[in-house]
């Protein structure tokens, strides 16, 4: 894809998001990223702006060169940053550009081929491309589902839907799985709003005392 790199994102988009609405530094950061010439973006701050999904028609083939000429770039966040903010890109995307979709399998799948060789490639690294890996493949498409459901829509941020998109894909799923595989631990407080909701259902298996596993509630989407 070519497009005038001396241009801004507001500029090649054409739309000007206007001034900070609040005190978020993130806010007033993505802002300013999106008046800056596409040529000054640095590593960071294309990590940054891949994080929060923005100007991904123009940032994401950015991000792949950069990635074909290291793969763990960019190492100013921490290593295997870009790559990992590229894999957790909205399906969306990747469904309007299948090509690089494969792109981005391969170069993950050449990474993790020379994980023993690669002394960047520390357990952190791998277990953080690993989890950004499993949006790519597995969780990404019933994101997509589940945000097109009014009711998420109205009710539930983004990472409740993420905890929905787990579920969805692993289902039935213990608590324990469903932490180890979102990466952080799930609180309990989440857990009993999608219950309420009506979201999710729960039920027990296996003898005394059984673990408590977590279905996606059928009213809301059926798993694939």
């Amino acid at each position: 894809m070519k497009f005038d790199r001396s241009k801004t994102l507001q500029e090649l988009e054409n739309s000007d998001w206007g001034e900070p609405q609040n005190n978020s530094s993130l806010e007033s950061a993505i802002l300013h990223l999106r008046r800056v010439p596409l040529s000054e973006i640095k590593g960071d701050e294309l990590v940054r702006m891949l994080i929060q999904h923005v100007g991904l028609e123009y940032l994401i083939p950015m991000a792949l060169e950069q990635l074909h000429v290291d793969p763990l770039a960019d190492r100013d966040w921490h290593s295997g940053s870009l790559l990992g903010a590229v894999l957790t890109s909205p399906y969306e995307y990747w469904k309007k550009h299948p090509d690089l979709l494969e792109e981005v399998e391969r170069i993950y799948q050449q990474v993790l081929a020379n994980k023993n060789n690669d002394i960047d490639l520390d357990k952190s690294t791998i277990r953080y491309l690993k989890q950004s890996y499993l949006f790519f493949s597995e969780f990404g498409p019933y994101i997509s589902l589940l945000w097109d459901n009014e009711r998420v829509k109205k009710t539930c941020n983004r990472s409740a839907v993420e905890i929905l998109a787990i579920i969805a894909s692993r289902q039935p799923i213990t608590l324990e799985d469903l932490e180890s595989l979102q990466g952080s631990q799930v609180s309990q407080e989440m857990i009993e709003a999608l219950l309420k909701d009506k979201f999710i259902i729960y039920n027990y298996e296996g003898p005394y005392p059984a673990n408590r596993y977590f279905r996606l509630s059928k009213s809301l989407i059926k798993p694939r």
